[in-house]
């Protein structure tokens, strides 16, 4: 099992970066000398990169589920900006993995984090490109078709039909009592990845009408919460 990385400090991520909680975007704040190597690099940044959303897109791996995730580099380290986001928010370090509960690991809006275990996260997975059958935990032995599912690692077999509908209809009722979510098993969504036009005149439009500082953990909890219960009512 790979080593989780360690965050930065929670008091360096919101005296570097906002948060639009409606946006799910981090945006980059002009900041001190002590996060900067030297005086210019401080100068360039706060004259040139405040107000401008941070991190860049990059696909890892070449598994066609692979999907593009935001990335963002802070002191030479490169961070997954969905985690920074989290902690940002919560003011304490996420799990292993931060589930998108839509799929689209571009959407980094709060409300669509789950913090959670591979196991979990696995009950989120769409059906693989590679299927055969058309169905998750459905494949063809002789003459007939075998549903399967598994749990904390461990093969569960759930019967042999005679029919893939059959068979599928088995897995997706095993899959109601586990605690799986309607999206396991279903055809990807297709989402558009593309690189952000966000600009300094849009980022100061959307920034939250309040003074420049530092909120609390409990502060940036509570107004994330507020706003996407506007949003849900609206």
């Amino acid at each position: 099992m790979y080593p989780i990385k360690k965050l930065p400090d929670w008091e360096e991520l919101v005296d570097r970066f906002e948060y639009l909680p409606h946006t799910g975007q981090l945006i980059h704040k002009p900041c001190e000398l002590k996060y900067f190597k030297n005086q210019r690099v401080c100068t360039r940044h706060n004259n040139h990169i405040a107000g401008t959303e941070a991190g860049y897109l990059e696909t890892r791996g070449k598994h066609p589920n692979n999907q593009t995730i935001r990335c963002v580099k802070i002191s030479n380290k490169v961070y997954l900006a969905h985690r920074l986001i989290w902690k940002w928010v919560t003011g304490e370090d996420p799990g292993r993995l931060i589930d998108h509960l839509d799929g689209d690991t571009l959407n980094n809006k709060f409300s669509n984090f789950r913090n959670t275990s591979a196991t979990i996260n696995q009950r989120n997975r769409v059906k693989n490109s590679n299927n055969t059958s058309g169905h998750t935990g459905v494949r063809k032995v002789g003459n007939r078709w075998r549903a399967s599912a598994s749990k904390y690692g461990t093969a569960v077999h759930l019967g042999y039909f005679d029919t893939p509908e059959e068979a599928a209809y088995a897995r997706k009722q095993w899959q109601t009592t586990n605690n799986y979510t309607d999206r396991h098993g279903q055809e990807e969504r297709k989402y558009v990845k593309h690189r952000s036009n966000f600009t300094r005149e849009v980022a100061v439009a959307n920034r939250p009408d309040r003074e420049d500082r530092r909120p609390s953990p409990q502060e940036s909890t509570h107004g994330c919460s507020e706003m996407f219960a506007c949003l849900s009512t609206s």
